[in-house]
């Protein structure tokens, strides 16, 4: 169903796929089971409204995986950025 909630760990698996062209070493390097890759990518693609990878071997990216792999890959430096302000010193605002 189109217009479900796509999650941010949804981003990060996909995009191990992408690098990995595999189901089941996208799902080592992010250290979970292969089931649960795929289920993540299932949700995924039912947020999206279709399918984001051809499963053969090696895994291909249908045109809607290829359209939306730049955007995950902005999606995931955003994600970074803002994790790494959460470890910088608590300083007060200037001004504040």
């Amino acid at each position: 169903m189109a217009g479900a909630i796509m999650e941010t760990q949804h981003v990060r698996y996909f995009l191990a796929i992408c690098d990995e062209l595999s189901f089941t070493r996208a799902a080592q390097k992010c250290g979970i089971k292969q089931p649960t890759l795929s289920e993540a990518i299932k949700k995924m693609e039912q947020a999206m409204g279709g399918k984001l990878f051809v499963r053969a071997l090696p895994v291909r990216l249908t045109k809607l995986g290829f359209q939306l792999q730049p955007v995950c890959m902005q999606i995931n430096e955003l994600l970074e950025n803002a994790r790494a302000m959460s470890t910088l010193p608590d300083k007060p605002e200037v001004g504040v």
